[in-house]
């Protein structure tokens, strides 16, 4: 009787966690034949494997809102630097990396500033969708753990304010070789779907933070919940040339672009957006 009744219990926790989780689960089963099918099968493939390395800096302007503070816009300029490692063979894959950090004032502010974090690490793998002379497009899943933490001394010295997300989604990318393919023109386009977004409540338990770095951590990790639209949109894109600066190096010059505009239940709404200009060499 008693195993029993463990069984039952058991078997209705599992229920609970299972239709809180399906739809997450249903995006990483996604990419399962991803990694199936990207595995090389014939010499000659190895031969074409394609590896590049790059760093970027980019800095541009950035405005946000946070409406769990104040419904004031704060701006300043960004500053960032990106690492990426490109994989090509019969798909192109592509990790990514970056920092990102932001001194925000408002109208209301004259003295002292507020302050955002950016700190993203992302995996990309694309399918070839077309190869005709100068053009080549790419597109598929990619997977992003993105940590956005702000701080505003001047309206809340006691707190600190995040839109933390793991999310999944679809990406582009669009090449035009121009003079031979040694320089080239490309676009890059991301759509985050889904998320698990953590964000602070409206109304704070504790009168301060725990500062410490363990108390950082579980704060930026506080209550995820799993968003779509339209609580969660976002969107990513990039336009740039890219062109030789010696036999064996290349550079890249172009345009960035970030918007988000997320929210949960439990809290107000998070908007973010960036114009930046970059410059990167391969490495």
């Amino acid at each position: 009787m008693t195993n029993q009744r463990v069984l039952g219990n058991t078997n209705s926790s599992w229920s609970g966690n299972w239709t809180g989780k399906k739809h997450l689960l249903w995006a990483f089963l996604f990419w399962i034949p991803v990694f199936i099918h990207s595995k090389p099968g014939h010499c000659q493939d190895l031969i074409a494997l394609q590896k590049t390395k790059r760093i970027q800096f980019l800095t541009g302007y950035n405005q946000q809102k946070e409406l769990n503070l104040i419904p004031k816009v704060h701006q300043g300029f960004q500053f960032s630097v990106e690492f990426q490692a490109d994989r090509e063979l019969n798909h192109l894959s592509r990790f990514q990396a970056r920092l990102g950090i932001s001194p925000l004032t408002s109208p209301w502010e004259t003295s002292g500033f507020s302050a955002n974090l950016q700190i993203q690490a992302g995996y990309f793998h694309l399918f070839p969708i077309l190869k005709i002379t100068n053009w080549k497009i790419w597109a598929g899943p990619f997977g992003n753990l993105a940590y956005n933490t702000s701080f505003y001394p001047n309206w809340d010295e006691s707190h600190l304010y995040w839109a933390n997300q793991l999310q999944t989604g679809v990406s582009s990318r669009t090449v035009y070789g121009l003079q031979g393919q040694a320089r080239s023109l490309f676009w890059e386009f991301n759509l985050p779907v889904i998320g698990l977004l953590s964000r602070p409540n409206i109304e704070r338990d504790y009168k301060i933070d725990d500062f410490s770095f363990r108390g950082i951590l579980q704060s930026m990790h506080h209550q995820p919940k799993l968003i779509g639209l339209p609580h969660n949109f976002q969107v990513h894109s990039r336009i740039g040339y890219n062109f030789p600066i010696s036999q064996k190096k290349q550079a890249q010059v172009g345009y960035h672009f970030d918007h988000m505009q997320v929210s949960t239940h439990y809290s107000n709404q998070f908007i973010q957006s960036s114009h930046q200009i970059f410059i990167g060499i391969n490495l």
